[in-house]
Formats: structure tokens, sequence, C-alpha cells
């Protein structure tokens, strides 16, 4: 079934199009704050007389839609978690009413995936906020040339939204051509070639396959890639990896931040700050069960829009984020990021309760793929047995190495680790065939001995 066959479905989505690609510029604190409270409304309207789960959870928690009425009340709502989604039943957080759902699944990796049910509007918004960041970067989706470089499993959201959503429903009014879809696991060898014939005047996908193709570009392959912007998602974007992808593509990128879950979170402008879609999303951050507005949160989001699961003090993400107070010169509005952490599930902890999430231990070892240029590292993983003693086992690809010698390596690794946490760290750092355990952080530390959290 083409969705845009319906009238009244097609004058959504050119509404959409016409109004809210544009509303996060030039919005002001008071009109965006309304339009959040409107919007809050409806969706806990929605989820009460619609969605089993919610009504349930907020009939024990003694909470009403109508007790509901301004940004502030919505502390009243209890947490969601990913693990109370992971359990749902599709009728359990689905309307009985919606029969032509899409079914999207997390990635797993921190965990086992979970599911929610979008509709077909939900995922044009969704795409509308990647639009919106491509706007503010120069890129038009109908003229330049674009490569996405994307998770396509079968159930991911960027194979839902793109390949089995919009561009198949958009086909018979507008020529894709110039748009290239990849799986982010496809050979980057065959696809830098590839890359090199089509010339895109835009990449965006995965940090990662965006570091294999900037590693391939500075041994000089791609002659002809080079992209006027390149964007990335799905992983913590660090300074050196940043730097590496820039400097091998001669180019600017910016980041953007959303998740399966949610949809788009935020964008980074052209001043290289980080603005929330709040709009799309009405983000929260909270540290030792109070909401901060300056310092580092585990971020809980609430979506703003939807017709299938709905998305509501969430606080499933699990990424420490820093909000800021700053003002950008720029016209977007919606809140700023100061910084992103990374995940919080697993982490290192020092003393005086330092904590070195995965995203500060991911940056030790982009400095050396920054540093020598090299994809010789293939898999890592830290293991911490007192507050003052880790392991770190190291997979080394002898091909890739390509003169960079193993103590080289090693030893910006262990620096890396002294810098960070101090010099007293004792850092054993060794080569072995494989690592089977599926997690890169283990802490063997006691973590309830500490009271408080500072990130490093």
């Amino acid at each position: 079934m083409n969705y845009l066959l319906n009238p009244a479905f097609m004058g959504k989505v050119l509404k959409s199009y016409l109004f809210d690609l544009n509303r996060i510029w030039g919005i002001n604190e008071k009109e965006l704050r309304e339009y959040q409270e409107r919007q809050i409304k409806k969706m806990i309207k929605y989820s009460y007389e619609n969605i089993p789960f919610y009504r349930k959870k907020y009939q024990k928690a003694g909470v009403h839609p109508k007790d509901i009425e301004t940004l502030d009340d919505l502390r009243k709502l209890p947490f969601v978690s990913k693990d109370e989604l992971r359990k749902c039943s599709q009728k359990e957080i689905t309307p009985s009413s919606q029969k032509n759902l899409i079914k999207t699944s997390t990635s797993g990796t921190m965990g086992k995936p979970v599911s929610v049910y979008v509709s077909m509007h939900e995922i044009v918004m969704g795409l509308l906020g990647y639009l919106r960041t491509l706007k503010e970067h120069g890129i038009n989706w109908r003229n330049d040339r674009i490569v996405l470089l994307l998770d396509l499993r079968r159930n991911s959201a960027e194979r839902k939204y793109l390949n089995e959503g919009v561009i198949p429903g958009f086909k018979p009014f507008f020529s894709f051509e110039n748009i290239r879809i990849y799986s982010f696991k496809v050979d980057s060898e065959k696809l830098i070639r590839e890359l090199d014939e089509f010339q895109p005047d835009f990449i965006g996908g995965y940090t990662g396959k965006l570091v294999n193709l900037a590693l391939l570009k500075e041994k000089g392959f791609g002659k002809n890639v080079a992209p006027r912007v390149v964007g990335s998602s799905g992983n913590t974007l660090d300074k050196y990896l940043r730097m590496l992808i820039e400097e091998a593509f001669n180019t600017r990128l910016f980041e953007a931040y959303g998740a399966t879950e949610s949809g788009p979170i935020a964008f980074e402008c052209h001043d290289r700050k980080l603005h929330i879609h709040g709009d799309l999303v009405y983000a929260e951050f909270i540290n030792n069960g109070k909401v901060v507005s300056n310092e580092p949160g585990n971020i809980v989001v609430t979506k703003l829009y939807g017709g299938g699961t709905p998305i509501i003090r969430y606080t499933g993400i699990n990424d420490v984020v820093a909000p800021s107070k700053e003002k950008c010169s720029c016209a977007a509005g919606g809140g700023l990021i100061k910084k992103i952490y990374g995940r919080d599930n697993w982490y290192l902890i020092f003393s005086d309760g330092r904590i070195m999430l995965p995203s500060a231990v991911s940056e030790i070892f982009s400095r050396v793929v920054y540093e020598f240029k090299t994809r010789m590292i293939r898999q890592f993983e830290v293991t911490q047995h007192t507050v003052n003693k880790l392991e770190v086992k190291v997979v080394v690809d002898e091909k890739l190495s390509e003169g960079v010698s193993t103590a080289e390596v090693f030893s910006m690794i262990k620096s890396g680790f002294y810098e960070k946490v101090d010099s007293d760290l004792k850092v054993d750092v060794k080569k072995v065939d494989k690592i089977e355990s599926g997690r890169y952080l283990i802490s063997k530390v006691d973590k309830n001995r500490f009271d408080h959290k500072i990130y490093i």
C-alpha cells in the first residue's frame, strides 16, 4: 500500500514538510515552550486512552492526563525504562485502532534489542529532522549527490524508514538517483571505489565507517571523493575521530544525535553547537535523581509526535549528556548540548567516584588511530581489577600495521590512561588472538562504595 495515494496522508506530509522542517529556526523560548506543552498534553492523552502499558503505569502512579498542564508537571509521571518496553507485547504498546504500524528495533549492542512501532507519518517526521540538519549545512536532498552508510538489519529503523518506507512510497513522485544507500558493513575498499565514481557531495553515516574511509583516503584511495560536507551519527564522536575525518576529506563534519526509540534528538549547527530538536523531543537530564541544567546527567526523552509506541520520560537511551546554558549565534532554537559522554551501562570507576565511560576509553584508542593512521587494532577489552589496576587486551591485525609497531601503539594506550586518570595507575597492555566476552569494559570494583560521580 502506498500511503501517499491517500489524500489525507499526503496533506499531512506536505504540511509537515512546509512547517515542521523549518520550525526550529527563529522560534523563541516562549513559543517553543508553549508548543512543547501542547504536544506533551496530546501525547499523554493519546497514551492514556490508547496504550495499555501507559494507562496501567499512570493509574498505578495515581496520575491522570488532566494533571499535566505544564512542562514542570511532566515530573509527576514515572520514568519508562528500556527493560519495561522490552517486556511488552505489541498489543501493550500500540493502539488497537492502528493496523499499519511498522516495527523497528534497536541493535541490541548493550543487551537484548528493544522493539517499538511507528506510523508512516512518524517516519516522515523523523526524516525531516535529518533533512533539517542537511539544510543547515547547505545540502539539498533533491539535487546534491548523497551517500548514506546505514544499519540495514531487517528491523533497523534506518532500513524501515528509508528502504522500506519513504523511498518506495515517494518513488512514483521523485527520482532518488542522486541518493545511494549502503550498509555500514560493506567492504570499505569496495565502497570507496564506488564513491570515487559517484563523487558524492555529502557522505553521512556511522562514525566507524567514516573513519575507515578516511584512513583509505589518507593512503591514496578515492582521489575523486571530495564531499562538501560529512555527517557522523550512530557512535560518539570524539576530537581525534573528528580531526581524522575532516583532514582526510578536507571538509567539514557535523554530528547528528538520535536513537531508534526517540528519533532525532540533536544536530550540530555551523557554529559547532549541538541543538536539541526541541519541537521533536523534550529532553531532561537527571543526575542522582535530580533534574540538572548545566552538568552531566542521564538523558530522559519524551517524543512530541507519533501514532505508534509513545516514548514518554524514557530513560533507555542510557547516555550521559551535559546540557548547556550557552547561547548560539545561529538562529536555531531548542536548547543546547555541551557534550555527549556516551552510554553509562558499562564504566570504570576510580578513587573519589571518578567515572570513565566507554566514550572516554574509546578516545584513547581513537588517538592511536589518528596519530598512526592505522586500522591495526581490531578489538580491545579493558578489565578493571581494582581502582588502580587495569588489564587491556588488544587484538592486532599485523597485516594492517604498515610500519607501525605494536610497542608504539601499546605505549600510547598506556599514556592515554595515565593522562586521563593518573600516573599511579597500573596498566598492563597485552596482545591476544581473540576476545569473546562481548563487552569491552569490565569492572570488578564495587561501585556501591562511591557516593557521587565525576565524569572523566
